[in-house]
C-alpha cells in the first residue's frame, strides 16, 4: 500500500519530535527511579460555618409589638409573626376581602374573596401555610381516615424559612409574614390578565404592610399590592381588509395603565366554637350547602354529603315560646351609606324577625351603625356589614356573600355591598337602555377553575339586584311618563322601596337561602292586580323569589 507524500512528512517529523523529546541517559549509569509524588493530603481549608440561627430576641429588638391570636413584630422592613408550638398543624380560617380595587371590569371595592382553612405546618427549617382540603372526609381515628388523608392532597399557599432559634421560654418561632403575604395569593394577575388581556404581575417590591391589628380570636392583616406591567401589548398587524380581533379596552379608571393598587385584608381566625351542629340539606327547603365526600360508612349510596348554611342560634330561655338568642345575628351599616337610605336598609334587614319568630326567636336579627369614628374596619371579620362602594361605568349591583366553616356549615360572617348608582338610575333625565349599564357577570368557569381565590369564583352569583335596577328604571320611567315628579316624594318613596327590597333579599342570601322562583305562583294574574290581596299578603310568596314592579295598565286598577 503506497501512502502519499503529503501524508508520510509530517508523519516522520511527528516521530523525529519524539525522539528529542526523550532524556538523554549516560552508558554505564544506572536508570534513574522516579521519586514517588508526596501522597500527604494538603491541610484542609477552614470552611466558613453556616449562619447560625439568631435568638429570638435580637430578631424582634425594638419592633413593634401586637398581641391577639398571633402576635405580630413590626419593623421598619419587616413584619414578623410568633407561632406557639400548640398552633402549628392546627386548623385556622383565612378570608381575603379586596378592600379596594378599579371601579370596573368586576374589580370592585368590599368585595369578599377567597376563603381557605388553613395550617402552619413546620417541614424541617420550613413553615409551609397549607390550605387543607376538606372536601374528602372520614371518621377520625378509624383505617379509612388515614387512607383519605393519602388519597387527596392538600396545596401550598406559601412557604418561608424559620428566622429564630424557639423562644427560650415559650419554645415558639418566628417566620416573615411579608414572605408568604407579600405575594400574589389571591391570583390577581391572572384575573387581570383574564379581564384585560394585558400582563400584569405582581411587583413585591413596590408592595407593603398597611394597617395591623390584632385581637384574641382574629388577626387582620392589610397589605397594599402593587400590579404592573411595563407596557401594554400592541394589537396584531392585520392584512388590508381583515377584521380586528376582539380585545377588551384596557382599564380606564387609574392614571397609568400600567399601574394600579390594591388594599387587600387578610382576616386569620380561630373556627367558630359554639357548640354548633351540622344539618344536612332537604330538598325541599333551597339552602345554600357544604358539599363534603364522607367515606366514613361504607353502606351509604354515596360519599356526598350537603350540610346547609346557617347561623348559630341559641334561645336565651330554652322553655319559653319566643325568646331572644344568646348571640343575635347584627349587621353594621357603613359609614359610607348616605343618611337619607340608612332608614330603608334598616328595615329590608329588620324584616327577617317576622320571619325567626315563627320558630322562636325574638330579635334574631339586629342593626347597628358603625360611627364616623370606629376604630374598626368592615372587613374585619369580627363584623357583618353593610357596604357602599363606587364605579365606573355605574355598576348598579349588590351582591350578599357570606363565609362558613367548611367543614359544618355554619356561618360565621358575611358583607353585603350595595353599588351607589343603584340610586341614581332611576333619575337619569334619558334613561339609556343599552347595556352594560349594570355589571356583567363576574363569573367565568375559566377564571374560576384555575383561581378559586378570585372574586370571580363567588360560590353564589345572584344577578337579582341587576335584573332588578333594569326593571325599577322601566318602572321609573313609566311613571314618570304618567306624570310621577322624578324629584318629588313620590319618586323619593320608590327608591326607598327598591332599596328595602334589595336589602330583605340580599340579606337573606347571607342566611343561607337560594332563591325561591315557585313564590312567584301563588298568585293568579288577576289577584296581583288587586291592592286589597298585595298589600295584605304581598305580591309573590317569598323575599328571594325575584319581584317584579307592580304596576297596572292604563286604566286597570
Amino acid at each position: 500500500m503506497r501512502y502519499p507524500k503529503a501524508f508520510l512528512f509530517p508523519m516522520l517529523f511527528l516521530f523525529a519530535l519524539t525522539l528529542f523529546a526523550q532524556p538523554q541517559q549516560q552508558p554505564g549509569q544506572p536508570a534513574q527511579k522516579t521519586e514517588p509524588a508526596d501522597t500527604k493530603k494538603p491541610a484542609p481549608s477552614d470552611k466558613p460555618e453556616p449562619p447560625k440561627d439568631k435568638p429570638f430576641a435580637d430578631i424582634v429588638k425594638d419592633a413593634q409589638v401586637i398581641k391577639g391570636l398571633f402576635t405580630l413584630y413590626r419593623t421598619e422592613e419587616k413584619v414578623f409573626v410568633e407561632i406557639l408550638p400548640e398552633q402549628l398543624d392546627k386548623m385556622y380560617l383565612l378570608n381575603l376581602t379586596v378592600d379596594s380595587g378599579l371601579g370596573e371590569g368586576g374589580f370592585y371595592a368590599a368585595a369578599m374573596a377567597g376563603e381557605a382553612p388553613i395550617v402552619f405546618h413546620k417541614q424541617g427549617k420550613i413553615i409551609q401555610l397549607l390550605f387543607k382540603n376538606t372536601r374528602f372526609f372520614a371518621k377520625e381515628g378509624t383505617p379509612m381516615q388515614r387512607a383519605v388523608a393519602r388519597s387527596f392532597s392538600d396545596s401550598i399557599l406559601g412557604s418561608t424559612k424559620i428566622e429564630s432559634l424557639p423562644h427560650p421560654e415559650r419554645k415558639s418561632i418566628l417566620i416573615d409574614l411579608g414572605a408568604i403575604l407579600l405575594t400574589d395569593v389571591p391570583l390577581l394577575s391572572y384575573d387581570l390578565e383574564a379581564t384585560f388581556r394585558i400582563p400584569y404581575r405582581f411587583d413585591q417590591k413596590n408592595s407593603a404592610f398597611g394597617t395591623l391589628k390584632a385581637f384574641p380570636h382574629n388577626v387582620e392583616v392589610e397589605t397594599v399590592a402593587h400590579y404592573a406591567t411595563e407596557r401594554p401589548p400592541l394589537p396584531p398587524l392585520l392584512v388590508p381588509g381583515a377584521l380586528p380581533p376582539s380585545l377588551p379596552p384596557p382599564p380606564r379608571n387609574i392614571p397609568d395603565v400600567r399601574s394600579m393598587l390594591f388594599h387587600l385584608r387578610y382576616s386569620l381566625s380561630e373556627r367558630p366554637q359554639t357548640g354548633y351542629r351540622p344539618r344536612l340539606a332537604d330538598d325541599r327547603v333551597g339552602h345554600f350547602v357544604n358539599s363534603i365526600e364522607d367515606y366514613s360508612e361504607d353502606a351509604r349510596y354515596t360519599t356526598t354529603k350537603r350540610l346547609i348554611n346557617r347561623w348559630h342560634l341559641e334561645k336565651q330561655d330554652p322553655s319559653a315560646a319566643l325568646s331572644p338568642p344568646k348571640q343575635p345575628i347584627v349587621f353594621w351599616l357603613e359609614n359610607t351609606i348616605p343618611l337619607k337610605y340608612r332608614d330603608a336598609i334598616r328595615d329590608g334587614i329588620l324584616m327577617w324577625n317576622k320571619a325567626f319568630e315563627r320558630i322562636g326567636f325574638q330579635n334574631a336579627v339586629q342593626v347597628k351603625q358603625q360611627p364616623d369614628d370606629a376604630d374598626w374596619d368592615p372587613a374585619d371579620v369580627r363584623y357583618s356589614t353593610i357596604r357602599w362602594f363606587a364605579g365606573y361605568p355605574d355598576p348598579g349591583f349588590a351582591q350578599g356573600p357570606s363565609r362558613t366553616d367548611p367543614e359544618t356549615g355554619e356561618i360565621y360572617d358575611a358583607d353585603i355591598r350595595f353599588s351607589e348608582s343603584m340610586t341614581r338610575f332611576f333619575r337619569r333625565e334619558v334613561n339609556e337602555q343599552i347595556y352594560p349599564l349594570a355589571m356583567p357577570s363576574e363569573y367565568s368557569p375559566t377564571r374560576a377553575f384555575v383561581a378559586p381565590w378570585s372574586v370571580a369564583n363567588s360560590r353564589y352569583q345572584c344577578d337579582f339586584a341587576e335584573g332588578a335596577v333594569r326593571d325599577a328604571e322601566f318602572a321609573f320611567d313609566l311613571l314618570v311618563g304618567r306624570g310621577m315628579d322624578p324629584q318629588g316624594a313620590e319618586a323619593e318613596k320608590f327608591v326607598q322601596d327598591f332599596l328595602r327590597e334589595i336589602a330583605a333579599h340580599e340579606v337573606g342570601h347571607t342566611l343561607g337561602l337560594r332563591h325561591n322562583f315557585r313564590a312567584s305562583t301563588i298568585h293568579s294574574l288577576d289577584q296581583a292586580q288587586d291592592p286589597a290581596i298585595t298589600s295584605r299578603e304581598g305580591l309573590t310568596g317569598s323575599v328571594m323569589d325575584y319581584i317584579p314592579t307592580n304596576i297596572a295598565a292604563r286604566g286597570g286598577k
